[in-house]
């Protein structure tokens, strides 16, 4: 763990991630998989602040990993290629989050883009247009967040826990309040779905309740099992 420096695919600029040695974690959660944490976490697509092209964060070139505990130039910097002092890395710019426009640019620039990716974009698209309701406001849905929730509902795989789970938070939201119930049903009464359950139970239970209740909102649960595996839930979209 410490300061990655990486080179952006199709970018001529250095950034760098800040990657801590400890994960102080007190999160809130949501039931559409956001999340509020102390955990420095970068999305899968992230944006140059030097000249606002985006990029895939796993499309990058690893330039330098610099330890926390290390002090002077960085392990595995390549001085031909990158000829920099250490106050020349010190003054790198961190990337920054992509804007929801961003991401619906990505999605109609027709570029090819892997399953992952694309379930990545449109979940954080659903997320982002939550946000106004996680104020007390209304929820922003306007025609082209119906037809990503849409299309989304293709890409979720009911044979995934984290998917079938957040297919029923899609169908709550929407005021499909059966649809979610029978789903979920159907998930406590899968057996290969058994040995999962018990770590993604907190946010299960909470979709539940407020599907028989009739709630759309979305609302908070706590998991405290985050703490113990972060990796498990490696579906929260950063947003």
């Amino acid at each position: 763990m410490g300061i990655q420096v990486i080179r952006p695919k199709g970018c001529d600029h250095l950034l760098k991630l800040h990657h801590p040695e400890h994960l102080l974690m007190d999160p809130k959660l949501w039931t559409d998989g956001h999340s509020y944490d102390t955990y420095v976490s970068y999305p899968p697509l992230l944006r140059c602040p030097l000249d606002g092209n985006l990029f895939w964060q796993e499309e990058c070139e690893t330039v330098a990993r610099i330890p926390h505990h290390k002090a002077g130039p960085p392990d595995l910097w390549d001085e031909n290629a990158y000829p920099m002092t250490e106050m020349d890395w010190n003054l790198i710019e961190t990337p920054e989050k992509p804007t929801e426009e961003d991401l619906f640019r990505v999605l109609s620039e027709g570029v090819s883009l892997t399953k992952d990716q694309e379930s990545y974009l449109r979940t954080s698209l659903v997320t982002m247009s939550n946000h106004p309701q996680r104020y007390g406001e209304c929820r922003r849905i306007t025609k082209r967040h119906r037809e990503n929730r849409d299309r989304l509902k293709t890409l979720m795989n009911r044979e995934d826990l984290v998917d079938a789970i957040f297919l029923a938070e899609l169908f709550r939201e929407e005021g499909e309040f059966q649809k979610a119930v029978d789903l979920l049903r159907s998930i406590r009464g899968n057996r290969a779905f058994s040995d999962d359950l018990e770590f993604y139970m907190p946010r299960f239970e909470k979709v539940l309740s407020l599907a028989e209740e009739g709630d759309d909102e979305v609302a908070i649960y706590q998991d405290h099992l985050v703490k113990r595996n972060r990796s498990r839930s490696s579906k929260l979209t950063g947003f």
